[in-house]
């Protein structure tokens, strides 16, 4: 505890351990900050490359006639749809997943 206190009210600067273990702590703290914003870059990209592929899905099957079944396929994986809508419009009114 003594030592405690002379270290504090000592006049001497920092020693030279402390300053690598300041500058280590900095570095890996650094490090795990640059991987969760990576990590995130990656499923930011992973979102905008569905939704494009939703928007484009989606336009195809607006496009079709009033009222029909469509084929929607995203990630390899195909889903019939029902749909209903309007070419005067230009818009699907309502859609829901074939039986």
């Amino acid at each position: 505890m003594k030592r405690c206190f002379k270290k504090l009210s000592s006049d001497q600067g920092e020693s030279l351990l402390e300053t690598l273990v300041a500058i280590m702590i900095i570095a890996v703290t650094s490090t795990i900050l640059l991987m969760y914003i990576r990590s995130a870059a990656a499923i930011n990209n992973q979102a905008t490359d569905a939704f494009a592929l939703f928007s484009s899905e989606m336009i195809r099957a607006e496009s079709r006639i009033p009222e029909g079944t469509s084929t929607v396929i995203m990630n390899g994986v195909s889903i019939d749809v029902n749909y209903s809508g309007s070419i005067s419009d230009e818009a699907i009114h309502a859609y829901w997943r074939a039986p």
